[in-house]
């Protein structure tokens, strides 16, 4: 599983480049929000960030998911959480 992860970075490294080449004024903010959020899953070190992931056994983590829990790490598991000021800040890192 661990192995995934970098591979997911690096494949949406690949697609910012592409989209970058097609187009001089960036990557559309809805490919930017997605990269966002793979950012944040891979950013979590163990199982279960988000809801909609799977545990080792292949069990749903739903409430049991990092997001879910009030006090942990901050994630962004949805699109729809990416704020314009995440947006910008992703833009001017990359």
């Amino acid at each position: 599983m661990r192995l995934h992860k970098p591979i997911a970075a690096l494949s949406g490294l690949m697609l910012v480049g592409a989209a970058w080449a097609a187009d001089p004024t960036g990557p559309p903010d809805e490919l930017v929000r997605e990269l966002i959020v793979r950012d944040s899953v891979a950013s979590y070190p163990s199982q279960c960030p988000c809801p909609y992931n799977n545990d080792a056994k292949g069990t749903p983590c739903g409430a049991r998911s990092a997001w879910s829990k009030s006090g942990g790490k901050k994630l962004v598991c949805f699109s729809h959480e990416v704020t314009e000021e995440m947006l910008r800040d992703y833009r001017e890192r990359h």
